[in-house]
């Protein structure tokens, strides 16, 4: 670059889209209300209650209660939309989808003691719940200057930095038929520099390992981030539980976890018409468009065991608790980037095509341990009140695999996670034939208070109603919750203020979903 700019000194934290780390181990260990349209209804204040299939992932003791042998299946349809803020600027997407939350099988064996005391029944059960669901779609956009275009932080990622790490520009080229780089994939910024660098979105200024963004200091672009999400994660359940003179309730569960996880994160900046050319070489370029696309993708699965426990001191009461071991996750993971870039060389338009290999690694994440104590009361057979508490401490989960302990980012879930606490209430009212419910849930912010989002609860409101006709039961529900949390684009923190040059995307979640369960007793 022919112009002279004044440096800051950059500390720079890898862009959202970061391979596994703490954001990941909070993703699998993170649940919301999902099941049949009674367990939603209700707030999945289920704990103490049972006598639904849902309560088998939360407490199974909540199996023995069943009387009869049962079949259930829950589809459901969700309508989702997104708000985002950014610097001064609104963005909206949506987004509706069909899924499915529940099949569930229930057989119950009667010892047929006259005086139901002692072993009254044992009951097994066999199915699937949805523990969450990972569509999303967001969408933030605004104008940036010099010092927040994504160029300034692939150019500060090429640098040296605190660490006295940086990249020579002939180390960085994509020569074909040769190596990459010599630098390792993970764990650097390198191949964000090499794409920059072979897309001309930095330049060197004569200088061997120090950059410059392709703009001048009084210029700027049009930024557009979206940021995409697919898959979902669920659990098929064993049960065991018995019913001891419908008194006590004990039930064990191992559980099986399914997780399919995608994010496609597209990053896009169109340079101001204003914009003039750097001159490199004897040839004038100036960057008309940039688009930077990440995808990461993750399947595999996990194993739990739970054990829980009913006691009823009176008939009117249930007193339930409940303990989940950690869930054991298996995943393989596959990382891919592409960069490409639109410029004006000498006048005449050129486009640029890059890509990183595709990383493929296996890793592990333990979720924490999980603790619920439950309390219901019936009015007889024509009313049910139920609370859960929750007691989940995040900053206990963990990664590894066969070569890496993952100390750095075991360090990062302990300092940005903490204990956590949940509430669900419910209530049920039968007319005749008919249940109206209703429920309400609050999961606490998992992060510790010098987080960015350390206020990021979520508070879920539901309610529906039930129709029994025999043997056959139909139940519908409405799941409304929102929340709101903030990322960076990218982050790129002032070393000395310590604040990140990058504005932060304040983004508003609401969703509507829909659950509809049919099932049979026989």
């Amino acid at each position: 670059m022919l112009r002279y700019i004044k440096t800051i000194g950059f500390l720079i934290i890898p862009i959202t889209l970061a391979a596994q780390g703490p954001a990941d181990a909070l993703r699998y260990s993170q649940n919301i209300n999902s099941g049949t349209a009674r367990f939603v209804s209700m707030g999945g204040a289920f704990g103490a209650l049972g006598s639904d299939f849902t309560s088998l992932s939360y407490n199974p003791a909540g199996l023995g209660v069943y009387r009869t042998s049962e079949f259930t299946f829950t589809p459901s349809f969700y309508s989702r939309n997104d708000e985002s803020k950014y610097n001064g600027s609104l963005a909206n997407s949506s987004r509706t989808r069909f899924g499915f939350d529940n099949l569930g099988f229930v057989a119950s064996f009667q010892t047929a003691k006259p005086d139901e005391s002692g072993l009254v029944s044992i009951n097994m059960g066999l199915g699937y719940n949805k523990l969450a669901d990972f569509h999303n779609e967001s969408m933030a956009r605004g104008v940036a200057g010099y010092s927040t275009s994504i160029m300034n932080y692939f150019a500060a990622a090429a640098s040296p930095n605190e660490n006295n790490q940086y990249y020579g520009y002939d180390w960085l080229d994509l020569t074909p038929g040769t190596n990459y780089s010599p630098y390792s994939y993970l764990g650097t910024n390198a191949w964000e520099s090499i794409l920059a660098w072979n897309s001309f979105l930095i330049d060197t200024a004569n200088n061997y390992y120090t950059y410059w963004p392709m703009l001048y200091s009084d210029e700027g672009v049009n930024q557009q981030h979206t940021l995409k999400t697919l898959g979902s994660m669920g659990e098929y359940v064993i049960s065991l539980a018995a019913n001891i003179s419908h008194k006590f309730y004990f039930g064990a569960t191992v559980g099986i976890q399914s997780v399919y996880y995608k994010q496609i994160t597209n990053h896009s900046e169109v340079g101001f018409d204003s914009n003039g050319p750097i001159s490199i070489g004897g040839r004038n370029y100036i960057v008309k468009s940039l688009n930077y696309k990440q995808t990461y993708e993750v399947d595999g699965s996990g194993y739990n065991f739970k054990i829980g426990g009913i006691y009823r001191p009176i008939p009117q009461l249930r007193i339930g608790v409940a303990a989940h071991t950690p869930t054991y996750f298996n995943l393989n993971e596959k990382y891919i980037a592409n960069m490409q870039s639109s410029l004006s060389i000498d006048g005449v338009l050129n486009s640029e095509n890059h890509s990183t290999p595709t990383n493929n690694i296996d890793y592990s994440i333990e979720s924490p341990f999980k603790f619920i104590g439950s309390l219901a009361y019936t009015i007889g057979e024509v009313a049910i009140l139920s609370a859960d508490y929750e007691l989940i401490d995040y900053s206990l989960m963990k990664l590894s695999n066969d070569e890496d302990d993952f100390t750095s980012q075991n360090e990062k879930i302990k300092s940005s996670y903490r204990q956590s606490q949940n509430i669900k209430l419910g209530g049920e009212v039968w007319l005749g034939k008919v249940a109206l419910r209703g429920g309400y849930a609050l999961y606490g912010s998992p992060y510790v208070s010098t987080d960015l989002n350390a206020k990021a609860s979520i508070t879920a409101l539901s309610g529906g109603l039930g129709y029994r006709a025999g043997n056959m039961f139909i139940d519908f529900a409405y799941q409304h919750y929102t929340f709101k949390d903030k990322y960076y684009m990218y982050k790129f923190v002032d070393e000395v203020t310590r604040n990140s040059i990058v504005p932060e995307v304040i983004r508003t979640n609401t969703q509507g979903k829909f659950f509809m369960t049919v099932g049979f007793k026989f």
